[in-house]
């Protein structure tokens, strides 16, 4: 469990016990079915390929992300067996719970926060991050994809769950030069999204790489150097306004600026094609 701090003394606190009336969804059977074949060691290939086909909605979703270019897949993917083939099980559980999650995560009906600039942004981050691995930690590549995409996964449902309370930090968060939404959630709340999505991520038993990633993807702790990158992508920000990625990206990664403008304006198109997939 993770330690969430107030801002006198240190308390342990239940997920449960943060989001009040807001109870978080569970993943569908026919998921968790998916993914105990898949963290399965002794399950083989043709049986997960069979299981993933007879759900015609996962099968096509998995096929459409895999050949997207927000993916990155150079060689065309027919079919289920051929992508499990190619990708392997941890892959394949990558691309599942990137699905998964999305459909879990709440629309909150509030004026303050705008869903489809959420999914906009956290698709951003995904591809950049993928982008970013592909040149500095390849063999975790789908990994830092599906981790962009969900390091922010706790704001609609801290939106839904606090409502207005939740809406007066946004705004402020917004108006500020600040890129770090955990600082201002800390001094609100006593606690953060990053701490809340690890403690969603462990309630859905994401695997120990997207708890860690999700827990410290503003702090860098315990995190691949592209997930902590992306986290300073923030919303409504341009390909050319993003100085402190670009300082965070040179100083401690040596990814010049010139080469993260290139990434960024790749990431800011093939997001457009991963949303729509993921409706």
């Amino acid at each position: 469990m993770f330690r969430l701090f107030k801002k006198k003394k240190a308390e342990q606190i239940d997920l449960s016990e943060i989001l009040k009336d807001y109870e978080l969804p569970s993943f569908p059977s026919t998921v968790m079915n998916l993914l105990s074949l898949l963290r399965d060691p002794y399950s083989d290939m043709e049986e997960i390929s069979r299981f993933i086909e007879i759900d015609p909605g996962m099968n096509v979703r998995v096929l459409r992300l895999v050949n997207s270019a927000a993916f990155g897949i150079v060689q065309k993917i027919t079919n289920v067996h051929h992508a499990v083939m190619m990708l392997g099980k941890a892959r394949i559980e990558s691309v599942v719970l990137s699905i998964a999650v999305k459909t879990c995560i709440p629309t909150p009906r509030v004026r303050c926060f705008d869903m489809e600039e959420f999914w906009r942004i956290s698709a951003r981050r995904a591809v950049l991050a993928r982008l970013i691995a592909h040149q500095i930690h390849p063999l975790t590549e789908v990994e830092a994809f599906t981790a962009g995409l969900l390091q922010d996964m706790a704001v609609p449902v801290l939106v839904e769950s606090k409502k207005e309370h939740y809406c007066r930090l946004w705004q402020e968060y917004l108006d500020s030069n600040t890129n770090n939404l955990s600082e201002i959630e800390r001094d609100r709340l006593g606690y953060d999204h990053q701490s809340v999505g690890a403690l969603m991520a462990e309630r859905w038993e994401l695997p120990e790489y997207f708890v860690k990633s999700i827990a410290g993807h503003h702090d860098g702790r315990d995190v691949d150097a592209a997930v902590h990158i992306v986290s300073f992508l923030r919303e409504y920000d341009g390909p050319e306004e993003n100085e402190m990625l670009f300082k965070v990206a040179e100083t401690e990664f040596g990814i010049g600026k010139e080469e993260m403008k290139r990434y960024l304006e790749s990431s800011f198109n093939d997001a457009e094609e991963l949303i729509n997939l993921l409706q």
